[in-house]
């Protein structure tokens, strides 16, 4: 069994697209865990059987954001979105993914290049309640801003191919093989969130840590 963790902060750069994108098969970044064998990584090939995984989101800032998170495999006709290190390429707004107006809540993908195996949608920030009338004259009172839900989790489990992602590397061990070099057999979590500033030291932070089933010894 393997881990793999990212961690990172949800807030905007200047002329940059307010998204993340972790690359879950990018096995040269794993860790062992749970008694595996380092002889595990002698081997020229395995078969990754199982990938799962738990998401963590906090926040201090006060104002209403919208994100969503993805879980995403390639399609063929993505194989250029695919790194040479096994990170994925930058997407652009109107090919890779539509959200036009950066609500985060909204972004939808464009299914000719992704499939989707995971989605979730959520706010964070503070709801203004709703105001009241208290007397006939109409009047109104304010009663304040509630605070939203500043955390948020959730866990994916990932249904792979029949037989799982095989991996080869002719030329070495199988994780010195970086990532599986078949376009489809990569994944992604993608994170998009509505626009934001770390400058006044209010943001939010993402966590994802995720296991990898493997069986090295076919």
């Amino acid at each position: 069994m393997y881990s793999g963790t990212d961690n990172y902060q949800t807030a905007t750069v200047a002329g940059t697209a307010s998204y993340a994108a972790t690359p879950l098969t990018r096995f040269s970044a794993w860790t062992r865990v749970f008694g595996t064998d380092a002889d595990d990584e002698t081997q020229k090939k395995c078969v990754i059987r199982k990938l799962s995984g738990r998401w963590t989101f906090a926040s201090n800032e006060p104002d209403n954001r919208q994100f969503s998170m993805f879980v995403v495999s390639l399609k063929d006709e993505a194989s250029g979105l695919l790194n040479s290190d096994g990170t994925l390429a930058a997407l652009a707004q109107g090919t890779h993914y539509s959200d036009p107006l950066g609500t985060g809540a909204g972004a939808l993908l464009n299914l000719k290049l992704f499939n989707v195996h995971y989605h979730k949608s959520w706010t964070a920030g503070v709801t203004p309640e709703v105001k009241a009338a208290v007397n006939p004259a109409g009047a109104v009172q304010n009663i304040g801003m509630t605070p939203g839900a500043t955390h948020r989790f959730g866990k994916f489990n990932i249904r792979l191919p029949r037989g799982g992602i095989r991996v080869l590397n002719p030329t070495g061990d199988w994780k010195a093989g970086l990532f599986p070099k078949d376009p489809s057999k990569n994944y992604y979590v993608l994170t998009f969130w509505s626009g934001d500033s770390s400058v006044d030291l209010e943001t939010g932070n993402m966590l994802i840590n995720w296991l990898a089933g493997v069986d090295a010894s076919t």
